[in-house]
């Protein structure tokens, strides 16, 4: 998918005069997608190679307009990619216009994406050696690709490749239901998600409790698997916390402005398996 990032705008795009007197900071186009972002921050912490599967647009062998700009820039950061092209749909687009840190608009078209072959056949070569397969939440909300990924994710447990989940979008839960939700995430060993989202998991939320590191680490350990390892991102600051079996570790990383932000969680996430891969070695 490619993104249209548009940041430092100049007026409450929440406002009834959002449209009225708008003064852009900067428009950039850039690869994106949950699982582009964490390929590219794989690929930065050791993780070479790193393969991205995909479906863009295009007929007869070649991508179209859109979907060459995407593959040019993937492979020139180093990915490596297998790309299905489809006829019928063009490249997924998405535009995303940034109020501030906490409060964007999103527009998004999936495209061919939407239509991406997930099956064990088409991943199956790509388990072979793996390390570790991470998977973007947004795969699960149809119910095709759901069925295809926790298929696939369990045969990469058998395979001992580790699994990694975004538990993305932040309102999963309302589109594909709290059960579904739930047998997704705990195919994961790793599990990267916004504390909105883990609140909205559990079945008797509380805000007020859940700004608690400690508390929300606990109930991480009653909710997820209790081998995963979890990065909950605690608010808009940056503010992180990792939680492992037996440990919990509270960090700030600097926020960087920008279409750099889109990637942050990813970078972060990246980090932290390859730490505890590391460790585990």
């Amino acid at each position: 998918m490619l993104d249209t990032v548009i940041t430092g705008c100049g007026v409450d795009l929440f406002s009834p005069n959002a449209l009225v007197g708008v003064n852009f900071g900067s428009i950039q186009m850039l690869p994106g997608g949950n699982g582009v972002f964490f390929a590219q921050a794989a690929l930065t912490v050791g993780f070479d190679p790193t393969v991205i599967v995909g479906r863009i647009g295009g007929r007869d062998g070649s991508p179209d307009p859109i979907g060459q700009i995407l593959m040019n820039n993937l492979v020139s950061s180093g990915l490596v990619c297998d790309l299905e092209f489809d006829a019928h749909y063009p490249t997924g687009q998405a535009v995303l216009i940034y109020q501030d840190r906490d409060r964007r608009i999103v527009i998004a078209d999936r495209g061919a994406s939407g239509q991406n072959d997930l099956s064990l056949a088409r991943l199956q070569p790509h388990l072979e050696g793996a390390d570790v397969v991470h998977v973007s939440g947004y795969l699960a909300i149809p119910e095709l690709q759901r069925r295809q990924i926790i298929a696939v994710l369990g045969h990469a447990k058998s395979m001992a490749v580790k699994v990694a989940i975004d538990v993305a979008p932040h309102n999963i839960v309302t589109l594909i239901g709290p059960a579904e939700t739930r047998r997704f995430v705990r195919s994961g060993d790793f599990i990267s998600c916004e504390l909105e989202t883990f609140i909205a998991l559990q079945s008797s939320p509380d805000p007020v409790q859940h700004q608690d590191p400690r508390t929300v680490h606990l109930a991480s350990r009653e909710f997820f698997r209790p081998d995963s390892s979890v990065l909950i991102r605690l608010n808009a600051l940056s503010d992180f916390l990792w939680s492992t079996k037996s440990t919990f570790e509270v960090f700030r990383i600097p926020y960087t402005e920008g279409s750099a932000s889109l990637r942050f969680t990813d970078q972060v996430f990246a980090q932290c398996i390859s730490r505890a891969l590391a460790g585990a070695g």
